[in-house]
């Protein structure tokens, strides 16, 4: 009788948690954002540098490193706006290496697309001096793919002006 219990709870508890999780399956957005963010902060990226002299082969690259993450038109949008590459050339540029160090995400609560978050990053130079700063920023999903992001990056792009 014991163990008849116990079976029924287990399987209760096993359909609950069904449930739960039919009703809030969970959200890969996130990761998808953290994913975007360590590839366009983590730089130089001595192959996005050297991939400079041919932009068809760059575009190319580019696309192929980030089309999991954005629908077509959102990636044409992500290279047009130089979010994939240009941290790479102010980085090489201003002898300072980006480093991702960490990220908060939150997702809003008004509008279940969209995604606020805020990035930590350590800027390292060659003269030993570091700076570590945040961008904030925001993506909204469709289909679990990128639609939109947008980084405020003016204190980064203002620290590796040369």
């Amino acid at each position: 009788m014991k163990r008849n219990i116990t079976f029924i709870l287990f399987l209760l508890g096993i359909v609950v948690i069904f449930l739960v999780y039919r009703r809030y399956p969970l959200d890969s957005n996130p990761r998808t954002i953290q994913q975007v963010a360590k590839k366009t902060f983590n730089c130089p990226d001595a192959q996005i540098v050297q991939l400079s002299q041919d932009s068809a082969k760059s575009t190319q690259v580019l696309s192929d490193r980030y089309d999991t993450y954005f629908t077509p038109q959102a990636l044409e949008t992500f290279l047009k706006q130089r979010y994939s590459d240009k941290y790479h050339f102010l980085a090489r540029e201003s002898n300072r290496q980006i480093i991702f160090e960490k990220m908060t995400i939150k997702r809003d609560l008004n509008s279940p697309i969209t995604y606020y978050f805020d990035i930590t990053l350590k800027v390292k130079s060659t003269t030993s001096s570091t700076h570590t700063l945040k961008v904030t920023g925001n993506a909204q999903f469709i289909n679990n793919k990128i639609i939109s992001i947008d980084f405020e990056d003016q204190d980064l792009v203002a620290l590796l002006a040369p």
